[in-house]
């Protein structure tokens, strides 16, 4: 469309140059006038019909921005809960991680503002599954997602890893502030009550074993997680429904 709006133009420019030579020979200058008329009628249609098909294509790729954006976020999130799922969380964790070694280490080894994560696991959540159905444990995973996102801050990321296991990776706080925060959640999801959608039944309360740990400068992603989830375990092999911290 723009090479033939171009075309239009060159030939409305020599038409006039060819017209403005013939005005100036002669002596009733009337027909040449209603010919650059015409001309100018025929070019503004040109650029009409040109201006309506930039503003289709502007459309088009609206529609088209939005629809690539709809794509990226859905699969960077969750489909049951609406958490961040496993591909975003690797992504955030490389970003926050790469951010905390160019702070400045401590002589352990450690940054006090670093970076925490958090890991948590519904506790028997396969009894869930088993005495209420998989549409029950559906309903139970989105509650204790709405708790932890509720008791995530802005500038943190959580995320549902796969089955019943989440994590909050926490960037630049404190690993008190980290254990506060797991607390909360935990208690937050023993003191709820969920109710069946069907018969509106309340079971039992439902709990969380949690594990926190510190980013230790240097290490890797996979060691980073694999601390954290050594302090789930340990909130497991505990006695479950509590929070352990692991430094190191």
């Amino acid at each position: 469309s723009a090479a033939q709006a171009g075309d239009n133009t060159a030939k409305y420019s020599d038409a006039l140059e060819r017209l403005s030579t013939e005005l100036s020979t002669q002596d009733d200058p009337s027909a040449a006038i209603s010919e650059v008329l015409q001309d100018t009628r025929d070019m503004s249609a040109a650029m009409a019909t040109l201006r309506a098909k930039l503003d289709d294509s502007q459309k088009q790729i609206n529609v088209l921005r939005e629809e690539v954006l709809k794509a990226r976020r859905e699969s960077l999130q969750d489909a049951l809960t609406g958490l961040a799922n496993r591909r975003a969380f690797d992504q955030q964790m490389a970003v926050c991680l790469a951010a905390a070694q160019m702070a400045p280490a401590a002589e352990t080894g450690t940054a006090q503002r670093a970076a925490c994560l958090v890991t948590s696991d519904i506790d028997h959540f396969k009894r869930i599954n088993d005495t209420f159905g998989h549409g029950f444990g559906d309903q139970v995973l989105r509650a204790v997602s709405q708790v932890i996102k509720a008791c995530t801050p802005g500038d943190s990321m959580a995320a549902r890893l796969g089955g019943e296991e989440f994590a909050i990776l926490l960037p630049e706080v404190d690993l008190e502030d980290a254990r506060k925060m797991a607390e909360k959640i935990r208690m937050t999801v023993a003191k709820a009550r969920i109710r069946r959608h069907d018969t509106q039944e309340a079971i039992a309360s439902v709990t969380l074993s949690l594990g926190v740990t510190l980013y230790r400068i240097g290490e890797d992603a996979r060691e980073f997680i694999d601390r954290a989830d050594r302090a789930l375990y340990a909130s497991k092999a505990g006695g479950r429904d509590r929070v352990t911290v692991m430094a190191a």
